[in-house]
């Protein structure tokens, strides 16, 4: 395993043939490696930022995240998984607690009617225009439900009670299914973070320690109302979305940028890299971060710039 300063003495020198090294983690920011050879390398979590490749070799290298931090990654990512089941389930609890005590069985199916109205405006929109679309009708709704509660005696002496009371439970629903839906798209799009830079076994893992963190927390205090049922569907419903995201679908956009981002923390770094006639045939080209590098008369094969581009696009490749 060569260190960095090591490499660079005997570039200095004239080397040029660093073929099969481990150079894993090791950083070459900012520096001049111009023709160097780098064919069959192991060159995960290396940083390149910025860094001078013009024609530079790295035919079957190794690029990507390293072992070590994919196990960082996949635990954090666990951790996080878990963490929002446990909130979705708290607010859905909660929320669900004081519609049961403070409204009529007659409130309550109003509620109920307006949560599934929400959720249909959030498919709809989320699968034509975006999650960003999606969420837009929660800030809608949200802002009339403040707007209802700040305006209660209001409404109460003008109209009746019982109307400020139907209007209340609708707030409530709108909480409920706002803070479990933003939960659970969080932690779907992270199991497609996972996904990504790892692989499906952890992905797997991240949705359903999120779904029984979200179970746990529901069943303990013995509220099984029909949010849980709507959970699934919501992770069904972003599982799809994910999907078209990673096959390129800019009306989902924000996805793919978000789970582009969690996994770029370990890879291989050319972040504004001159790889000006740089060789990658046969390169695994999985977690690299091409972003603002130069890229003129790089050569790729079979396929994998191509694949790549069309998922995600330069100046990323996640293939």
């Amino acid at each position: 395993m060569m260190e960095a300063d090591q490499l660079l003495h005997l570039y200095r020198q004239g080397e040029r043939d660093f073929r099969k090294l481990n150079l894993k983690g090791r950083s070459f920011r900012g520096y001049d490696l111009s023709g160097a050879d780098f064919s069959g390398a192991d060159l995960r979590g290396v940083d390149f930022r910025r860094a001078t490749l013009r024609g530079a070799t790295f035919a079957h290298a190794k690029i990507g995240l390293r072992w070590r931090g994919a196990i960082v990654m996949a635990f954090i990512l666990i951790a996080i998984a878990a963490l929002l089941g446990i909130c979705a389930g708290i607010v859905g609890t909660i929320v669900n607690l004081q519609v049961r005590l403070y409204t009529t069985n007659f409130e309550e199916i109003i509620a109920g009617v307006a949560m599934v109205i929400l959720l249909i405006a959030f498919a709809v929109l989320s699968v034509l225009h975006g999650l960003r679309a999606g969420f837009s009708v929660f800030l809608v709704a949200f802002a009339i439900a403040v707007g209802i509660v700040a305006t209660g005696p209001i409404i109460s002496s003008l109209l009746s009670p019982v109307t400020f009371k139907i209007a209340g439970a609708i707030a409530n629903s709108i909480t409920v299914v706002s803070g479990v839906l933003a939960a659970t798209v969080t932690a779907v799009v992270i199991a497609t973070a996972a996904y990504t830079a790892i692989n499906l076994a952890v992905a797997s893992t991240v949705a359903a320690v999120f779904a029984l963190g979200f179970a746990f927390t529901v069943a303990a205090t013995g509220i099984l109302t029909s949010i849980v049922a709507i959970v699934p569907c919501i992770m069904m419903l972003t599982a799809h979305l994910c999907l078209r995201a990673l096959r390129g679908d800019e009306r989902h956009s924000l996805i793919r940028n978000v789970a582009i981002v969690m996994t770029m923390r370990w890879g291989t770094d050319f972040q504004g890299a001159d790889l000006t006639d740089a060789n990658f045939i046969g390169a695994r080209l999985r977690n690299a971060n091409f972003s603002d590098a130069m890229l003129t008369r790089t050569s790729w094969s079979d396929g994998s710039k191509t694949e790549a581009t069309q998922r995600f696009r330069d100046p990323y490749v996640l293939s």
